[in-house]
């Protein structure tokens, strides 16, 4: 071989090595990839998806979202496929499914197709789809927030829920995780049963629909009232005012406005050896209010006291003749106070110099019982028995007894337009109430108060606008009964 030839051929062999390491230098070709960032429901048959897809320097025959009912997805459910995938793309798809899956977990993936091999994304779900939301109550009440409660993550905007009671649009006050919250408003027409339905706005079916009955009861929340039970108290005009025992076993004054609804703590006004009773008498008569007996500090106590409102003072009085019972009955009629001490009735006659006086005794022992004053007349209650006092003939006279072996105890009692309303039981968790017609002499069970498996006993009644204000320490509020 030639000089030459030599030469030659250690150029070209120089240059293709050259070419090769050259060729070692190159950047290997960037992967393709895939994410699903988001599954979202739209509706019952509805999914939103969105994925970012990269084809890096591949060639991307395919990319898309798959869907199955299993998690492995050996079974595709719905298949979105497209084409042309040049550059990173983030995009949102919303897959139609042939039909609701309710009560199914649907999964969801992307995938990125590319020489015959294909990338798949991480998994995801939607949780359980349902359409169905549950009502917590069949009984509605006013100033109570009932919820919707829903099982899937599809939870709609609060404007896209509607509720309908009757032909009554509610709004939806809040919501929480899958639960809707709404309440009655005052001006809703109580005492009657009502076609409720639920719907939203992106959804061409009722959620849920069913009869409901509308509650003459209205809740308030309320947690200033925290006094314990066996409290006292009575009414002055627009104001109720309540004395009893609190927290820390210290007494504690309040005072109600019906027409704001607001409360003033007014315990620091008086002395703790008046307010700080229990099981004592509470009534007003001739625009005065009178507290006494009961117990002070645990022990039985005699003393009592007049009250005036103008200037938020109790004035000492002449005690009652002896202690009273745990819990005596007491009215008020005419110009009079009347405490029953056991069988023994005593009368403190406001127009008169201030005196108690022995009256005829009652027909038993009326302790624990309610009382009702209506029309110049007491309607009291003893063993299942309904009595009525006359104050003028100073006569007891037996006038019905209860129904359905209901006895009233530590009850409460109240009359609106010539009924008498007795109710709230001490132990009857069913919250039961009863209305006696005067007119007719007939007894009927009125509709119940709804507190599941608790039971009022010692509350305080009031009327005031021809409703019965109940005060109690259960549920951190009052109820409004409205019997109209």
């Amino acid at each position: 071989m030639s000089y030459l030839c030599k030469l030659f051929l250690v150029g070209v062999l120089i240059a293709f090595c050259a070419i090769s390491c050259k060729d070692e230098d190159k950047d290997p070709p960037k992967e393709a990839s895939v994410t699903l960032s988001a599954v979202e429901q739209v509706n019952l048959n509805s999914i939103e998806l969105t994925g970012s897809f990269y084809p890096g320097d591949m060639e991307v025959d395919a990319y898309g979202f798959q869907l199955s009912l299993e998690s492995d997805f050996s079974t595709i459910l719905k298949s979105l496929e497209y084409t042309g995938l040049t550059d990173y793309k983030n995009t949102t798809e919303t897959v139609v499914l042939e039909s609701s899956k309710e009560n199914t977990i649907v999964y969801a993936r992307g995938f990125v197709s590319v020489d015959n091999e294909t990338i798949y994304s991480n998994v995801a779900n939607t949780n359980y789809i349902n359409s169905e939301w549950i009502l917590i109550a069949d009984t509605l009440s006013k100033g109570v927030a009932y919820s919707l409660i829903g099982q899937s993550s599809f939870v709609p905007d609060q404007g896209d829920v509607s509720v309908t009671i009757g032909d009554i649009n509610l709004n939806i006050d809040s919501i929480s995780n899958s639960n809707f919250y709404f309440s009655i408003p005052d001006d809703f027409p109580v005492g009657q049963n009502m076609t409720i339905s639920l719907s939203a706005n992106n959804i061409d079916q009722e959620l849920s629909k069913n009869e409901v009955y509308i509650s003459r009861w209205k809740f308030v929340p309320d947690d200033f009232y925290d006094l314990y039970v066996r409290s006292q108290g009575f009414k002055l005009g627009d104001y109720a005012y309540f004395f009893g025992r609190s927290s820390g076993d210290v007494g504690k004054a309040l005072k109600f406005n019906f027409s704001t609804g607001e409360w003033t703590d007014i315990s620091s006004s008086f002395d703790q050896s008046i307010i700080n009773r229990e099981n004592g008498v509470g009534e007003s008569v001739m625009g005065i209010g009178f507290l006494g007996v009961g117990e002070v500090n645990l022990e039985k106590a005699n003393d009592c006291y007049l009250f005036n409102d103008s200037n938020i003072l109790f004035e000492k009085i002449d005690s009652l003749p002896q202690p009273g019972t745990s819990y005596p009955l007491s009215f008020a009629l005419n110009n009079s106070i009347y405490v029953l001490n056991a069988h023994i009735v005593y009368q403190l006659d406001l127009s008169q110099p201030l005196s108690w006086n022995q009256l005829n005794d009652a027909p038993g022992n009326f302790n624990f019982d309610v009382a009702v004053e209506h029309e110049g007349l007491a309607y009291c209650t003893n063993a299942g028995i309904l009595w009525k006092y006359d104050p003028n003939s100073d006569v007891w006279q037996e006038e019905s007894s209860f129904p359905d072996n209901f006895f009233p105890v530590r009850g409460v009692g109240f009359a609106i337009n010539n009924k008498i309303y007795y109710g709230l039981a001490q132990f009857d968790t069913m919250n039961r109430m009863y209305s006696y017609d005067l007119n007719t002499g007939e007894w009927e069970q009125e509709e119940r108060l709804h507190l599941s498996g608790t039971y009022i006993n010692g509350a305080l009644a009031f009327i005031h606008a021809n409703k019965a204000y109940i005060f109690h320490e259960v549920n951190n509020g009052y109820f409004i009964y409205d019997p109209n």
